[in-house]
């Protein structure tokens, strides 16, 4: 017993020896202390807590105010109501860095991470994003997210097998700081905002035809409806979304475990004027496809019908309800099969929201931050345009075309059996035209004959 007490002692020693010795390793996220959160809004004299209740039934996040940290940070200051009974934090902020007049806005989804919180107020640090050198900075702030909770949203999600992923609420405030180190001014505006009710993300299939394996490609879209402007155009529009790979096999023995690599969270632009196209390669079955990016849903689903030759039926319902549908992403999916075996090679797109919309009502042009929640489909096809309805539309274009060709070539047929019947009225149609023509010559010519005639006969 004595023994290896003196082992366990001897042990102790060496490790309190090389903690002494050894450099002590700690991150810098760990090493940094942040100041109180409630301490940073007193700071402003305008700041009253008592402005800020807690109420147990209220699940939103607020944006109070951002600061400016001194190493480059920014931080975001968050008020949330029901703190005492349902500790909800944010998640991201949609923010542009562009005064809020500027017609190109940046609007970029950035992720938050909690420094500091007192009762139902959070400070959070905006991840990788550092404070411009500029003398004056401007934080354009359209949407707070939180994550979906089961609490407090419920159990009824969006239809379709869509799941809410981040709940959005409305910011609509420009911010701009001007000043260095202690000396900083902050000046704050009311901005409007676009409210985005996002009624269904999905996918369109189009099989590409058969080469040695099934290819197809994923149109991904998002359908909405804007509930605070009456909008007839949208010009160009701002996304964001997360896509990772995604794979899995079936049989012998295997149990279909997704595996899930490259997630990567994206923002992208796309324009009214620009396409998305499926190219069906295969050498079996292929046929070419070709959408506008921005389309009505009337123009959506009046597209896809056409694809399918006939009417569509949605697993999600809700998508007749919207105004707006972005077809803004296509992917590959493939189908590989082995002996006994299936491999699914795919591309799985969730948490799609929009961030910026550039659009036309009857009184006006307008470029604004959005408000949407981000939402993600069950990776499943929506509308499938298979080998069969590819077929069907290449026989359409074939039989249009050998259409076009014989009607052509059996006019050109008739021009010439006319020409050929009626070849001898032609020629004496021709021959009148002749006469009449001569005649009319003849008499416009008598009186230089008549005068030739008189200078003749004085001359003899």
């Amino acid at each position: 017993m004595f023994k290896n007490k003196k082992k366990i002692s001897i042990v102790l020693l060496l490790s309190l020896m090389l903690t002494f010795f050894l450099p002590l390793t700690v991150s810098a996220e760990e090493s940094t202390e942040y100041s109180d959160v409630l301490e940073d809004l007193g700071k402003d004299e305008s700041f009253n807590a008592n402005d800020y209740p807690s109420n147990a039934t209220d699940y939103s996040v607020n944006l109070i105010q951002v600061a400016e940290g001194e190493n480059g940070e920014l931080f975001v200051y968050v008020y949330q109501p029901s703190d005492s009974a349902l500790d909800l934090s944010a998640s991201y902020i949609n923010m542009s860095t562009k005064h809020y007049e500027d017609e190109t806005q940046n609007y970029k989804l950035f992720s938050l991470t909690l420094v500091n919180s007192n009762g139902v107020f959070d400070k959070y640090i905006v991840n990788d994003f550092t404070v411009s050198s500029d003398t004056y900075r401007y934080y354009n702030i359209a949407t707070i997210y939180r994550s979906y909770s089961p609490q407090a949203d419920g159990s009824s999600l969006p239809g379709g097998g869509d799941t809410l992923g981040h709940k959005g609420y409305a910011v609509g405030k420009f911010i701009v700081a001007y000043g260095k180190g202690n000396d900083v001014t902050y000046e704050a505006k009311k901005i409007d905002v676009v409210e985005v009710e996002i009624v269904s993300t999905g996918i369109v299939r189009y099989s590409e035809g058969y080469l040695l394996k099934q290819e197809y490609c994923d149109s991904h879209f998002v359908a909405f409806k804007v509930n605070n402007y009456d909008v007839k155009d949208v010009f160009d529009a701002t996304i964001t979304y997360t896509i990772c790979d995604y794979s899995y096999s079936v049989g012998a023995g295997l149990d279909g475990t997704p595996t899930i690599r490259n997630e990567e969270t994206l923002t992208v632009d796309i324009a009214e004027y620009e396409k998305g196209e499926s190219i069906g390669d295969g050498i079996l079955l292929g046929y070419d496809y070709e959408w506008p990016r921005i389309q009505t849903y009337a123009e959506f689903n009046s597209m896809l019908e056409e694809f399918e030759n006939e009417k569509i039926v949605y697993e999600d319902e809700e998508i007749s309800s919207s105004e707006f549908v972005f077809s803004f992403l296509e992917t590959d999916y493939s189908v590989s099969t082995g002996v006994g075996t299936s491999t699914f090679i795919s591309k799985r797109v969730t948490d799609v929201g929009i961030l910026r919309l550039h659009f036309a009502t009857d009184t006006g042009v307008y470029n604004l931050g959005v408000v949407s929640d981000l939402v993600s489909d069950d990776g499943e096809p929506d509308v499938e345009i298979g080998a069969d309805d590819n077929f069907e539309n290449a026989m359409e274009d074939f039989f249009e075309d050998s259409f076009s060709f014989i009607f052509l070539l059996i006019l050109l047929l008739f021009i010439l059996v006319l020409a050929i019947y009626l070849k001898p009225l032609f020629r004496a149609i021709g021959n009148g035209f002749k006469e009449i023509f001569s005649m009319i010559w003849s008499v416009f010519t008598m009186p230089f004959q008549l005068i030739g005639h008189l200078f003749s006969s004085k001359r003899r």
